[in-house]
């Protein structure tokens, strides 16, 4: 191991004692030169005679010899104590350094300032990268050669600088262990001067900071990238589309941004598990990887949303907008391939929404990933498996959408939402039940149909407000005693957004018995789309209900998710025949057909049917020809405010 080497032990002590080896001499001269002055005085005035003058001069020279060689042994011992004192002091120091360095979670060294920097020393703890002290200074060069190749080249020229000014030299690189690995080191050096001012070397000190670097490369990934696939996150990516708006603009050249949603991936993670799911977005990001350019950025915004960035794509905005449409019919094509879940393989579809940019001049990032998601979410509605481009009519629309949404939460609150009742009639015309519907009454823009507005709430956490309130409205109508004391049913709505919360149950119970309200007054109308999730959750909160003398209606029934084995297992009451079916089914042989198959259902499992949309007497000819149907419909009743209603109901004539 190379021991450090300060300044030499004897230079030192040499150095430090020529100042009193001078007074030494300086003292011995003086005491002489006065002895002899002064003594021969003190002879010549004592002594008379030539013998006594012989021996006072005799005694005299011996007394000398005796006196200064005491004070000569004195200064010696004085100046030889001091010697061993600094002697020892720098031995302590040496040893204490030595301690330090060895000790020290970190490199000391100390290199020459030279074109090469030659190590004069390096600490033990070199060892920590498997190499040996006295290796690492014996051989030329070392240091410079284990620096990664990378780094190499800036530190040579920091260092470089360092020793043209006399500077401190500070850099961070990656040196390479004898094993091959990577470490990170920050290194500080500071130059040590003579007393002339001359640089002697550089005292330095290197200090491992892997560990913190894999820290903030740890913390740099959770910030910026997707956990699962890998991919940027929506903070990475809205990042690089502001430096690739800033480009576009610069250069004149248009470039997109696509949204990509894995079509009905929610029913796949129910049907095959979270694990299997997981395992297919990493798939599918791995595949959209695999057909992008190398400059194009995919990230992963959401669960199931993914975005893709299409850089410079080209100064003309129909030759970029073709662009992306090669893009997206190759990703189209791409997904066709079966994919491996872990479980099985399974085919999936995606919708595409995308945007050009920049379309206006005060195009920010965040308007151009809203038009996408415009765009995206028109796909969605045309059915899936589709690219849609956005268009300016979309903005407009979403505008409305999102100033309808905003508005009608307030009009829950502000009782600005009305219930109306459409009749339900058996054969003869008699008033059996009644859907109830929601009409709103918007302060400017007058009476609005719920084709307006259901559609809009259905989409977020709003549909379950406003079953919340049209539920309460309906359980206060029951309390009337125009319902109580008849077998009059009320129907409601209930979107499967709302019937999935896990308290729908307890909180219809909760409403049933704060209004006081007969259950067996209440039928729920649900759409077959909810017998697709999670079927044994939907079974047993059905039963709880039922039990309590609530009826389940299946409405728009064959337009869904049409499977019989659902109606075994489900404790249903009536099917609803659509609309479209009944307007044509006296005419059109398809529709007939159909509407003859759902009657032949429902009379094998004993169920009631509620046939909608009967607006002429052909219509409600054909269904009473075929079987016991109870009719709803234009033909017999047209919605009307709830109270209007129940005072029509509960006149002389039950009917239309």
């Amino acid at each position: 191991m190379t021991e450090p080497q300060p300044v030499s032990m004897t230079t030192a002590t040499a150095a430090g004692s020529s100042p009193s080896v001078f007074r030494l001499v300086i003292v011995y001269a003086a005491f002489g030169a006065l002895w002899i002055l002064f003594s021969d005085k003190a002879v010549e005035l004592v002594f008379r005679t030539p013998e006594q003058i012989t021996w006072a001069s005799l005694v005299k020279g011996w007394l000398f010899v005796g006196v200064t060689s005491l004070l000569l042994y004195g200064l010696v011992r004085r100046l030889v104590d001091k010697i061993l004192v600094a002697s020892l002091s720098e031995r302590e120091s040496e040893r204490s350094y030595r301690l330090l360095t060895e000790q020290v979670p970190a490199i000391i060294y100390r290199a020459g300032i030279d074109k090469h920097s030659k190590t004069i020393y390096v600490s033990p703890r070199v060892a920590k990268l498997g190499y040996e002290a006295d290796e690492w200074v014996n051989t030329p060069g070392m240091w410079e050669k284990l620096i990664h190749p990378e780094d190499r080249s800036p530190v040579m020229q920091q260092l470089a600088e360092s020793h043209r000014n006399g500077s401190s030299f500070s850099a961070e690189y990656r040196l390479r262990t004898r094993e091959g690995e990577w470490r990170h080191f920050s290194d500080e050096a500071q130059p040590v001067f003579d007393e002339d001012g001359n640089a002697l070397y550089l005292q330095g000190v290197m200090l491992d900071i892997t560990e913190r670097k894999q820290s903030e490369a740890n913390v740099h990934r959770l910030a910026y990238y997707d956990s699962l696939t890998g991919l940027p996150n929506r903070l990475l990516l809205m990042d690089r589309l502001g430096q690739t708006l800033t480009l576009t603009r610069r250069e004149k050249r248009m470039s997109a941004i696509i949204f990509l949603n894995i079509d009905r991936l929610k029913m796949l993670n129910d049907a095959l598990g979270h694990a299997a799911g997981d395992l297919l977005l990493k798939s599918v990001a791995d595949r959209l990887a695999s057909i992008l350019r190398e400059d194009d950025t995919l990230a992963r915004m959401t669960g199931d949303e993914f975005a893709i960035l299409l850089q410079n794509l080209d100064t003309a905005a129909h030759t970029a907008s073709r662009h992306a449409h090669v893009v997206a019919d190759k990703i189209h094509h791409a997904m066709k391939q079966p994919f491996s879940s872990g479980v099985e393989d399974v085919t999936i579809t995606v919708s595409l929404g995308v945007t050009l940019f920049p379309e206006l001049e005060h195009d920010a990032p965040d308007d151009i990933l809203r038009r996408a998601d415009t765009a995206l979410h028109r796909a969605k509605k045309s059915g899936g498996n589709q690219t849609a481009f956005f268009e300016t009519d979309m903005e407009e629309i979403a505008s409305q959408r999102f100033q309808i949404e905003r508005e009608l939460r307030q009009a829950i609150r502000a009782d600005e939402l009305h219930v109306y009742l459409q009749s339900q009639v058996d054969a003869d015309g008699n008033v059996v039940g009644a859907e109830a519907l929601v009409r709103w009454q918007h302060p400017v823009r007058g009476l609005i149909t719920p084709a307006a507005f259901v559609p809009i709430a259905e989409e977020s956490d709003l549909i379950i407000d406003l079953d919340g309130w049209m539920l309460k409205q309906v359980c206060r109508l029951l309390t009337m005693e125009t319902i109580m004391n008849t077998p009059i049913r009320i129907s409601v709505n209930i979107s499967p957004r709302h019937f999935r919360q896990r308290g729908f149950v307890q909180s219809l119970r909760n409403l049933l018995t704060l209004t006081g309200a007969d259950p067996s007054h209440l039928t729920l109308e649900v759409t077959e789309g909810l017998m697709i999730d999670n079927m044994n959750d939907v079974v047993a909160k059905m039963t709880e209900l039922a039990a309590l003398g609530i009826h389940f209606s299946v409405d728009d029934f064959g337009t869904g998710y049409s499977s019989l084995a659902y109606l075994k297992r489900l404790p249903i009451h009536e099917l609803k025949i659509d609309k479209t079916f009944v307007q044509d089914a006296p005419d059109d042989p398809d529709d007939a057909a159909l509407v003859e198959v759902i009657l032949s259902v429902a009379s094998h499992l004993k169920l009631k049917i509620v046939a909608e949309g009967v607006e002429n007497q052909s219509q409600a000819d054909f269904l009473n020809a075929r079987a016991k149907v109870i009719h709803q419909g234009y033909f017999f009743s047209r919605p009307e405010p709830a109270h209007a209603w129940l005072a029509r109901v509960s006149g002389p004539e039950n009917s239309h």
